[in-house]
């Protein structure tokens, strides 16, 4: 047993007991109880791995050699031959399951995490009267929440419980990789405070790095370390902090403290000098739901794509009028929220900031490349939004002033909808149409592609 963890066991008051039968129980279940309330999914895998090896104890001990046996299947056999009681043969499929969907979809609030520890500790008591004919004198007791070295926990879980490996350094959720944060950027499992509030950085996150290296504009999911859990990302400048984006965060802050505009701007969760916190929009991606990938889109599919861009294009009708942009509408950057909300983009962007290096990606209008003349504003939106929906329905990204008429791949689109595209991917920002106008044309043709499917 590795010392972050035998000191775990010794300072668990509900799991302690356990290393008298059986470390590598005690091991996983009190590294359970201390994330229970910090990386929940992560406790849920664990407790996973504690209904594992308690099954393939009993499984050997009852002399069947099969130790590769699907976990489902073993806690069936233990119980067709009397093994366990009900009551265990249910709590360790409970937990079986509720580990496989944090395995498998990093699923798991810490009310479920904590849980499925109490779920350990009933299990583990029937255990070890099982296992010696003593019985466990004390009650299950919620510890509470205490500060942690997540790092260090996570480095002696990964070195422990090999099979948890990938989660912890593959998540794009809230998996952690192990890794300090430097002096100018954030890192995931790095802790960053905002407003008083200190939030778990999840992952390394998108970055912008000026061209002497001297500051980095970072946006990042993370999670509040407090009882609410809050989802938010985070938009930061670490570095020398040049005043132009220092007030372009500034101007963000202010528009999202400020409301007013309904549903289509995520909530501030908390503002703090060139550190953003913002509500975390919960749903699939763009590029989750529809690509693009290297063929057409579905005909099918083509008209919720439609539909879910017109979203997007009239929530950034605000932001145009206040003569800003959001410059960075690529896949990954707009969120198709659960529970019927439009979908958005997740967060303000670039909107108020200066011109910066390499700031669009795959889809930077021909202003952000400095290829063309003019500041940037909504029209760079507006080529955002009209390449990604050719790339997606197509499966071939185009690029300024060689648009491709996509009634060639789906022949059920009106043809203002091709004409409207070869607007918005013009080189000259002046002759590209307003937000406005290509949000209508999205909802017409999304209309008239539906009318030819019911005709």
């Amino acid at each position: 047993m590795n010392d972050y963890l035998r000191q775990l066991v010794n300072d668990s008051h509900n799991f302690r007991f356990l290393a008298e039968t059986n470390d590598s129980l005690a091991r996983s279940a009190a590294a359970a109880e201390e994330l229970a309330g910090k990386v929940p999914f992560i406790a849920l895998a664990l407790t996973r791995v504690f209904a594992e090896r308690l099954t393939k104890e009993l499984l050997r001990r009852s002399g069947r050699r099969d130790q590769h046996i699907e976990l489902k299947s073993g806690i069936n056999q233990l119980a067709a031959a009397h093994i366990i009681p009900r009551q265990i043969t249910s709590g360790l499929h409970d937990l079986r399951t509720k580990g496989n969907a944090a395995l498998h979809d990093m699923a798991g609030d810490s009310e479920t995490a904590r849980s499925a520890v109490e779920r350990c500790f009933d299990i583990g008591v029937w255990w070890h009267q099982f296992n010696t004919g003593e019985r466990v004198t004390h009650a299950f007791t919620p510890r509470a929440e205490r500060e942690t070295a997540v790092n260090a926990l996570l480095e002696s879980i990964q070195a422990e419980f090999a099979g948890l490996r990938s989660l912890i350094e593959n998540s794009s959720r809230a998996g952690i990789r192990i890794s300090p944060a430097g002096p100018r950027e954030w890192a995931g499992g790095s802790h960053v405070s905002c407003a008083g509030v200190t939030y778990l950085v999840h992952d390394h996150g998108t970055r912008i790095t000026g061209t002497d290296h001297a500051w980095t504009l970072t946006r990042a999911d993370a999670h509040s370390l407090d009882r609410r859990e809050l989802p938010v990302r985070l938009v930061g400048l670490t570095g020398s902090k040049p005043a132009s984006i220092a007030d372009g965060l500034r101007a963000q802050a202010d528009v999202l403290a400020a409301g007013g505009r309904g549903d289509r701007l995520p909530k501030l969760a908390g503002r703090q000098r060139f550190v953003l916190a913002t509500e975390r929009l919960r749903g699939p991606t763009w590029t989750q739901m529809f690509g693009p990938g290297p063929l057409p889109l579905d005909p099918f599919v083509v008209p919720r794509a439609l539909g879910a861009l017109a979203e997007v294009a009239g929530a950034l009708t605000d932001l145009h009028r206040a003569g800003t942009a959001h410059r960075l509408l690529g896949g990954d950057e707009i969120v198709l929220p659960e529970r019927g909300r439009g979908a958005r983009a997740r967060d303000l962007g670039l909107a108020w900031l200066p011109r910066l290096p390499g700031e669009a990606g795959a889809y930077a209008a021909p202003e952000q490349r400095q290829l063309a003349r003019g500041s940037l504003g909504p029209p760079a939106d507006v080529f955002q939004l009209a390449a990604l929906l050719l790339h997606t329905c197509t499966g071939v990204a185009p690029v300024a002033g060689r648009a491709f008429p996509l009634r060639t791949y789906h022949p059920a689109l009106p043809a203002e909808l091709d004409e409207i595209l070869a607007r918005a991917l013009d080189p000259d920002p002046a002759r590209r149409p307003s937000v406005d106008a290509f949000a209508a044309v999205l909802r017409s043709s999304r209309e008239a592609m539906l009318r030819g499917a019911t005709a």
